[in-house]
């Protein structure tokens, strides 16, 4: 019931402009990959601010 998409992009150094930068990570990074599993995006706007407490609540549902 919470507005939420996948976190922000952890193993960037994947993306085709880096690569073509030369910028080559032979492996993935595991803390880099851990964040990616463990991370989110919630929304933020002015509005969303009468329903913090809900949010915060339903979220601590899940994490338990």
């Amino acid at each position: 019931g919470v507005p939420a998409t996948v976190g922000p992009c952890p193993e960037i150094y994947r993306e085709e402009a880096f690569l073509d930068a030369t910028f080559v990570v032979p492996n993935s990074l595991p803390i880099a990959v851990d964040l990616g599993k463990r991370s989110m995006t919630l929304l933020v706007h002015p509005g969303i601010k009468s329903a913090i407490s809900q949010i915060i609540s339903k979220i601590s549902m899940l994490l338990t």
